[in-house]
Parts: C-alpha cells; structure tokens; sequence
C-alpha cells in the first residue's frame, strides 16, 4: 500500500511540476536561473524524465523506502505517459 502512494505522490508531483500552469512562473525562473542545467538547448525543468526521477529520489527518501526508488520512477513515468 506505501508502494502505491509514493508511485502516485511521485506522478502528481511531476505531472504538477511539468505540465502545471500554476507552476508556470516557478519553471520559467527555474529555466532563467539554471541555464547550465540544459540538453540539447532544454532545460531539465521541462524534461519529464529528469524530473520524474529526482522526484521519485525524494519521496522515496521521504518513506524511507529508498530500495524501491526506480521501481516508483518507472511507474509514475508510466502513469505520466498515459495522460495524453
């Protein structure tokens, strides 16, 4: 059941981050500030991938669960790419 809600904490938080227009301020500071944290000329803000995981890094941290740490990557991932 803890597996379960740091998989969906993980997707609504990235999916927020990513996708959200409440946010939108917040990734273009983030964008701005951080221009050597590009790809390819994108910022990691705007990649789903390399949010996802550092989320997934964090709310793992938080359950103290960090053995499950890509297994919850994986699934929110999974879960984000099913929205569209």
């Amino acid at each position: 059941m803890m597996l379960a809600v740091e998989i969906f904490t993980t997707y609504i938080i990235t999916a927020a981050i990513v996708n959200g227009h409440a946010l939108a301020s917040f990734r273009t500071w983030f964008a701005k500030t951080f221009t050597v944290m590009t790809i390819d000329g994108k910022n990691l803000i705007d990649c789903r991938l390399c949010v996802g995981f550092y989320i997934a890094f964090m709310v793992s941290l938080a359950y103290n669960d960090i053995q499950n740490v890509l297994l919850v990557y994986g699934a929110s991932y999974w879960l984000c790419t099913q929205e569209r």
